[in-house]
């Protein structure tokens, strides 16, 4: 994960399952109604089949270190592809820039299957608190 002294914040995770017969490419990642806050990047890591959540409730392993092996293995996620029948999690890094704190409604995400493109958007909010990202 992004550290504090970076000035930003990884701030939402989605977990997308590509449950159709062909790849799909991310093509555009951005953030719904924001206010305050800026997307400063998006990152994909893909989930091996069996595998669940990559971290979370129920896991042994210390969550700060699960973070750090979850950012190591991310990939910008623009560009990227989901295999069929795969899954991928995506996380938000995110910036109030002035240190005023920031909200966000959630996520827009554009994919393409190569045929046609289309936009699914993603409510879960985002709330930074002020100076959240020194």
């Amino acid at each position: 994960m992004p550290k504090p002294t970076e000035g930003y914040a990884a701030a939402g995770q989605i977990v997308l399952v590509n449950s159709s017969r062909h790849p799909v490419t991310l093509k555009k990642v951005e953030l719904q109604e924001p206010q305050g806050l800026d997307l400063v990047e998006a990152h994909l890591l893909m989930v091996e089949e069996g595998a669940g959540a990559t971290f979370g409730a129920g896991s042994t392993v210390p969550r700060d270190v699960q973070h750090r092996r979850w950012w190591a293995a991310a990939e910008p996620a623009v560009g990227s592809e989901i295999p069929a029948g795969a899954t991928g999690n995506l996380v938000l890094a995110v910036t109030d820039g002035a240190g005023g704190g920031g909200v966000t409604d959630g996520a827009r995400v554009t994919y393409s299957t190569g045929f046609r493109s289309y936009t699914l958007t993603y409510d879960f909010g985002i709330t930074l608190a002020a100076d959240a990202c020194p």
